[in-house]
């Protein structure tokens, strides 16, 4: 069961969320000191907040919770126990924890993860320990070790961390950098973690590039992307989640280096110009998504790379067309839709076009090469191959067609779709303000649940309402809205992880029944 897997350090971290009572100083708090300047990444959570929202006295009464004690005393006693009764673990219930990530700079797939958190009782703490079968509990300089698999517990009379990592490697050096302060310097100096911590949010994340910036395959990859490897440090990503009655709001800046932002500026555009309303039909909308490419600003990017335009063109040259071809003929402004009707998927992509002449080349090379047949004036079909089944979803542009019209590149799974487009447009209009929020972006997504799950074969029960997403240069914004709009978000999740396992659990025994 996926909802139910992978307990270790998260569902640790979940027990301490619901377990809270007072919210202590964010950025004077002894578990955030204790966490090395090494790591790549930390995320603090307000405990208190997030345990009334989630009303926890109900969460534990869900038939799911239980499943998860049930559990985790299977993967772990000490689990077990500290999800049943908490507040005899030991641990300091009234002070946040963070959740810290480590990268090896020379290795980035090589990660540990550390839940850190303060002890009330270190005596009790290390009493839970010791009352698992056959487990061998170690005394390092200042601190004690127990290691289970690829999982640690460490603590001392202070400061206790659960840590866990992907690697076979010993996870004691990783482990001890918490215990020692004065060999290894905090992050909680760090001005910039200050920063993103000082908000007043449900959760909060800081991402630093730092580790990436030491790895060495990067450094001498760098300057032959005309980066400066200097560049890659201190780059920093600010995120927070609030959960509000009716929905989930995040958002997240980013502060980059200027030698980096010199390059992204030229791939994307503002915002999208183009007003694609005539294009998109409101019956069934499911997904709604609009792109601002900058073609020529992409061609700029390669073009001072060394020798970068001259190996494209290269391989461009036996079709007789250049980069500059590509980049002069699309406008870079993309719409994607779907919707459902009849339990289809009804797919549409389209494109800008700013020179007619340069795509009927590639349609004219495309029919050469057999990728595609003319149907009709300006309307052409992909042929049954595998590049009929390339896109974004696979399902959507099987046996996909596409017309020119009005300046622009439609392809389609569905000739009604087409034929309404070729006619000058849908009987209902799309919401003008819904488009303009969300073209108004770089990237910008609308997502509404109940008309996904119209496509689904199965009958399902929709909680969540819609899904937006609006990224600009320098923030990005989230909203899933849910129908409920007076109850909490988060309660509400947790709800619907309840009724999804029940669901699974009926399932299991209508299948067990069947069998017998």
């Amino acid at each position: 069961m996926n909802l139910l897997k992978n307990y270790g350090t998260l569902l640790l971290a979940c027990f301490f969320l619901f377990s809270a009572c007072d919210k202590g100083s964010v950025l004077k708090d002894q578990a955030l000191s204790s966490i090395p300047n090494s790591v790549s990444m930390v995320s603090s959570v307000d405990l208190p907040a997030l345990m009334k929202k989630a009303d926890f006295d109900h969460v534990k009464t869900l038939e799911f919770y239980q499943e998860v004690i049930k559990r985790a005393n299977e993967y772990n006693p000490v689990l077990g126990d500290v999800a049943s009764d908490p507040a005899k673990s030991g641990i300091d219930l009234s002070k946040s924890f963070y959740i810290a990530n480590e990268v090896n700079p020379d290795n980035p797939e090589e990660i540990f993860v550390g839940v850190v958190f303060s002890l009330k009782d270190a005596q009790a703490f290390s009493n839970l320990l010791k009352t698992q079968e056959n487990v061998k509990i170690t005394k390092a300089d200042n601190f004690y070790l127990l290691v289970t698999r690829n999982q640690s517990v460490a603590w001392n009379d202070n400061l206790a961390v659960f840590g866990s990592t992907n690697s076979y490697n010993d996870i004691t050096p990783m482990v001890s950098k918490y215990f020692n302060p004065d060999a290894t310097p905090s992050i909680a100096n760090s001005k910039d973690l200050q920063k993103c911590l000082s908000g007043n949010h449900d959760i909060m994340s800081w991402v630093s590039s730092n580790a990436l910036a030491e790895n060495e395959n990067v450094r001498m990859m760098a300057p032959m992307a005309n980066i400066d490897p200097d560049a890659l440090k201190d780059n920093f990503i600010h995120s927070y989640l609030d959960f509000k009655n009716g929905e989930i709001v995040g958002h997240s800046s980013t502060f980059l280096n200027k030698g980096l932002t010199k390059d992204l500026k030229l791939i994307f555009k503002d915002e999208v110009k183009t007003d694609f309303s005539n294009y998109v039909s409101p019956e069934g909308l499911s997904t709604l998504i609009t792109a601002a490419i900058d073609l020529k600003g992409i061609k700029q990017i390669i073009a001072e790379r060394p020798m970068g335009m001259n190996y494209i063109n290269f391989g461009l040259k036996e079709f007789g067309i250049t980069a500059d071809d590509i980049s002069n003929t699309f406008g870079g402004d993309m719409l994607f839709t779907s919707n459902a009707s009849s339990g289809e998927h009804l797919g549409l992509f389209a494109t800008d076009i700013n020179d007619r002449e340069n795509l009927q080349k590639f349609i004219d090379l495309a029919i050469e090469h057999g990728l595609i047949e003319k149907t009709g004036d300006d309307h052409y079909k992909l042929t049954n191959n595998r590049y009929s089944s390339f896109s974004p979803t696979s399902y959507t542009y099987r046996g996909a067609q596409f017309i020119v019209k009005d300046d622009f590149i439609f392809f389609s799974n569905s000739d009604e779709h087409l034929n309404a487009i070729k006619n000058g447009g849908f009987d209902k209009e799309v919401d003008k303000k819904l488009m303009n929020k969300v073209s108004g972006n770089i990237f910008g997504l609308f997502m509404d649940y109940e008309a996904i799950a119209d496509m689904m074969e199965e009958d399902i029960n929709v909680d969540i309402s819609t899904l937006e997403i609006a990224a600009q240069r320098k923030n990005s914004d989230l909203i899933l809205s849910f129908k409920d709009e007076k109850n909490n978000s988060l309660k509400q999740l947790f709800e619907m992880m309840n009724n999804q396992y029940l669901k699974e659990m009926e399932k299991k025994s209508t299948v067990e029944k069947t069998e017998i």
